[in-house]
């Protein structure tokens, strides 16, 4: 199979206009992803420096040679930059045009410029050091779980390594003369791979924009905006598993259920900027008495939930009593006003209550509404016989000791 020049050039050229055309089209859609900005640029300036490279022996050396590849150089450091961009990384402009900027100089050196060799080999090692970049810029974010990142990887990785090996390979295999570059076996297979990776880069990129914004619109979704934790459908797409894994293995599980008390007088009172910072506060108070395990949600307003896999009813008590006396034992200033914020608590445990999330949500709604007719600012559930009550008062049992 023969492959043409010619033909090659004119569709690397058409590819990278479409690539940076959509990529254009998708930043005006959304102008938060600068990144999309940065990779148009970057293929719009691969499909003039194609064309420039391509009309070598029609126009004067200086562009077809100079300039084609300075500007061919300066797409790869959009891309690299547009990398940078699209996980917020500081990105300059400088950092687009190094590359062009070394082999202008270098071809301003008469000996360089008369030297097929070196040329070939400086900016084929430009090339690779920018494709060295991309791939650290898409490593070092690797843990977003993306699969078009790794593919990415993949696609930069095998460019650069293209670039690295001509380097030696420059002088080592014999170059025809500069008259009848055109006419090597070797050129058919370099644009073939520029245009590969026109195609590749360009639809990795794309689908990596795609995905980010899917991650996004999935978290927003199951996050609560105002504290970070998850919402009412998070909670129940996360405790879900959790509660059928703990069925399965015969594991105790046990929920807490908070209600923040008077949260409406707090609002109407100090205003809704204190109601929020309560509730960040609370959040906050919370956690901190919580395990990796342990699936802590705001189910709306001022209530929230957690379930606690693998803990009996004493340790669970215990928790409750922890987040309950470290949450009335904040201190808050608004102005010259003290603001005192408590919770009541619900408690649940699946040997009364069941391990589905219905029966445990019922039950420790019922202990909840009990803590409330009891004067608020406390615990209530059925309290199982390991605990020890003195009227009221929860003595507090250490955490690991009731859990498996």
């Amino acid at each position: 199979m023969v492959l043409d020049v010619p033909t090659l050039i004119v569709v690397t050229i058409f590819i990278a206009t479409m690539a940076g055309g959509l990529m254009l089209f998708s930043w005006l859609q959304n102008r938060a992803v600068a990144a999309l900005l940065w990779w148009g640029a970057a293929y719009l300036a691969g499909a003039v420096g194609t064309a420039l490279l391509g009309a070598r022996g029609h126009i004067p050396d200086f562009w077809s040679i100079n300039i084609a590849n300075a500007v061919l150089l300066a797409s790869v450091g959009l891309t690299w930059c547009g990398l940078r961009s699209f996980d917020s990384r500081p990105v300059s402009p400088w950092y687009a045009v190094w590359g062009s900027a070394v082999w202008l100089i270098a071809c301003g050196v008469g000996e360089f410029y008369q030297s097929l060799n070196a040329r070939i080999a400086l900016g084929s090692a430009i090339a690779a050091i920018y494709a060295a970049l991309a791939v650290r810029e898409l490593w070092r974010s690797r843990h977003d779980r993306m699969l078009s990142r790794w593919l990415a990887m993949v696609l930069f990785g095998f460019h650069g390594l293209i670039y690295l090996v001509r380097v030696p390979l420059t002088w080592i295999v014999t170059l025809p003369p500069e008259a009848g570059l055109f006419q090597t076996k070797w050129l058919p297979l370099g644009i073939f791979e520029a245009l590969f990776y026109t195609f590749g880069t360009a639809f990795m990129l794309l689908t990596m924009t795609k995905e980010r914004a899917e991650a996004r619109h999935k978290h927003a979704a199951f996050i609560d905006p105002l504290t970070g934790v998850p919402n009412r459908r998070g909670f129940v797409a996360r405790a879900e598993p959790v509660l059928a894994r703990c069925r399965n293995e015969a594991r105790p599980v046990s929920m807490l259920l908070f209600d923040l008390d008077h949260f409406k007088r707090i609002n109407d009172t100090f205003g809704h900027q204190a109601g929020d910072d309560i509730l960040v506060e609370f959040c906050r108070a919370a956690q901190n008495r919580f395990g990796p395990e342990d699936v802590f949600a705001r189910l709306g307003g001022e209530e929230f939930v957690c379930v606690l896999p693998g803990t009996q009813a004493q340790a669970a008590f215990a928790i409750a009593e922890r987040i309950r006396s470290d949450f009335d034992a904040g201190k808050r200033t608004i102005g010259a006003a003290h603001v005192r914020a408590t919770v009541s608590i619900g408690m649940a445990n699946s040997a009364d209550a069941g391990g589905d999330l219905t029966g445990l949500l019922g039950a420790a709604d019922k202990a909840l509404y009990q803590a409330k007719a009891k004067g608020r600012n406390r615990v209530e559930g059925r309290r199982p016989a390991l605990m020890l009550v003195s009227g009221d008062t929860i003595d507090p049992v250490p955490r690991g000791a009731a859990r498996e």
